[in-house]
C-alpha cells in the first residue's frame, strides 16, 4: 500500500489566483519545492471550470480574496462535489473570525501570506494528510478511539489521545492574538513547529494507517491548528507537556 508521505513530484495541483503578479510567485514557488503539474486559473470561476473539465486533481491552492467569486465560495463547492480533494487557502487576512470560516467551511490547510518555501511544503502535507484522514474516517473531526480487539496496549492508546482530546475540547472560541506579547507570539509557532515535526516523522514511518494511526495523525492536525489559532490554555506549560506526552506515547504504542 501507498505511504501518506506525499511525494511532491507527483501531485496534480490547481493554483487559483487572481492577481497576476502573486500568481506567478505562487506558480514558481510550487515548482521550486518540487511540484511540477500546477494548472492556473487566474479566478473563482474558472478554477470551478478546471475542476470541471480537467484533472484530477490532488490539491487546490487558491486565494480567498478574488472579485465575483472567492476562495471561500470554491470551497463550498468543492465540499459538496469534490470531498476528497485537499483544499489550501492562502490569503493576506489573518483574523481569526476568517480562519475560523474557512475550517468551518472544510479547509485542510491555511496559508498568511508572504509564506516562505518551508512553509509552503510543510501546510501542502499537512492539507494532504488532513483530507486523506477525513476521507478515511468518513467524517469531518476525529472520533473518540475505539478499542481493537486484540490489542493489549490499545487501552494506554486511548488513554493518551483522551488527554489531547480533553485540552482541544476545552473551550470552542480561541483567543484573540492581538495583543500577544512577542514571547508568546514565539511560543506558538515553536509548538505548532513540534508538534508538526512529530507529526512528519510519524507520517514517514508509516507504510499504511490503521484507525488508530489516523486518529493520532487527526489529533495532531486538530492541536496543530488550535494552537495556530491562538487557544491561550494550549500553550501552558504543563498543558503543552501532556500533549506531547500524550502524543509521543500514543505513537510509541502503535505497532510499525
Amino acid at each position: 500500500m501507498a505511504r501518506l508521505a506525499f511525494e511532491l513530484s507527483e501531485l496534480s495541483v490547481l493554483l487559483v489566483e487572481d492577481d497576476s503578479f502573486a500568481r506567478e510567485l505562487e506558480m514558481t514557488a510550487l515548482h521550486t519545492i518540487g511540484i511540477d503539474t500546477v494548472t492556473v486559473a487566474p479566478s473563482g470561476e474558472d478554477g470551478l471550470l478546471a475542476l470541471e473539465s480537467g484533472g484530477p486533481f490532488d490539491l487546490i491552492v487558491s486565494d480567498w480574496n478574488m472579485r465575483r467569486f472567492d476562495g471561500l465560495q470554491l470551497l463550498e463547492i468543492v465540499r459538496s462535489r469534490w470531498p476528497s480533494l485537499a483544499f489550501l487557502m492562502a490569503t493576506n487576512n489573518e483574523g481569526l473570525d476568517q480562519i475560523g470560516q474557512a475550517m468551518d467551511a472544510g479547509v485542510d490547510g491555511y496559508l498568511i501570506k508572504p509564506f516562505s518555501l518551508e512553509k509552503l511544503r510543510e501546510m501542502i502535507q499537512l492539507a494532504l494528510v488532513t483530507r486523506r484522514t477525513i476521507s478515511k474516517s468518513g467524517k469531518q473531526k476525529a472520533s473518540p478511539v475505539t478499542r481493537v480487539a486484540g490489542n493489549d496496549t490499545t487501552h494506554v492508546l486511548e488513554n493518551a489521545l483522551a488527554v489531547v482530546s480533553d485540552h482541544l475540547d476545552r473551550g470552542t472560541t480561541p483567543d484573540s492574538l492581538d495583543g500577544c506579547t512577542p514571547d508568546t507570539l514565539a511560543l506558538i509557532s515553536d509548538t505548532a513547529r513540534r508538534l508538526s515535526e512529530q507529526l512528519t516523522w510519524f507520517i514517514q514511518s508509516l507504510e499504511a494507517a490503521d484507525d488508530l494511526q489516523l486518529k493520532i495523525i487527526q489529533s495532531h492536525v486538530d492541536c496543530i491548528r488550535a494552537i495556530q489559532s491562538g487557544r491561550a490554555d494550549l500553550l501552558e506549560h504543563e498543558t503543552r507537556n501532556a500533549i506531547f506526552d500524550g502524543l509521543n506515547l500514543a505513537i510509541d504504542m502503535v505497532p510499525r
